[in-house]
């Protein structure tokens, strides 16, 4: 389908603001918002947020997802509902079970808040799988593939195990947006 690169989508990491996985969850809070800010003004073309290690080598990164994730410290109890989304009505039906079980949400915010103002990105971060990377000579093709099969809003793009950027699901939209309306004729 297509003949085009990774790389040639692709952000470079240098690109995105960053932020030390021994931060805060009261930082992250706080710096999200603050790039949220910037973006919206146009002083920043990321809101994205990558988190690296005392080496300052990339170990991932911080969405709003993630701040919902780390606000409610029993969902690192539970395992990954990947693929979940295909099984239709029993996924209703397992969601709420795990959520009964793991009892999520049962306390005030402001107790969830002030629980988790002091944890560290390290303790609540994801770190990138293999279903979350694309090395940066990958066809988009195999990016197509990724990106529909996880769900995924961006994927990590390597050069052997160096990160040298983010591919975005929006940006590869744009890029097959176009070329669906020039060759489909829509």
């Amino acid at each position: 389908m297509e003949s085009m690169t990774v790389e040639k989508l692709m952000i470079p990491a240098e690109r995105f603001p960053r932020i030390s996985e021994e931060e805060t969850f009261g930082t992250v809070v706080r710096t999200l918002n603050q790039c949220h800010e910037d973006y919206k003004s146009g002083k920043s073309e990321q809101c994205i947020l990558l988190v690296h290690d005392e080496r300052g080598r990339v170990v991932g990164k911080i969405s709003p997802m993630d701040v919902l994730r780390g606000l409610e410290p029993q969902y690192s109890k539970m395992g990954e509902a990947v693929g979940a989304h295909t099984l239709g009505a029993s996924y209703d039906h397992m969601m709420r079970s795990l959520f009964d079980q793991a009892t999520l949400w049962t306390r005030p915010l402001k107790e969830l808040c002030s629980k988790a103002r002091d944890v560290k990105i390290k303790d609540f971060i994801r770190r990138p799988t293999a279903a979350q990377t694309v090395d940066i000579t990958d066809s988009l093709d195999q990016a197509v593939h990724r990106f529909v099969m996880g769900r995924h809003d961006s994927l990590f793009v390597t050069d052997g195990a160096q990160l040298r950027g983010m591919l975005l699901f929006s940006d590869l939209y744009a890029h097959m947006s176009r070329i669906m309306n020039e060759t489909c004729n829509l």
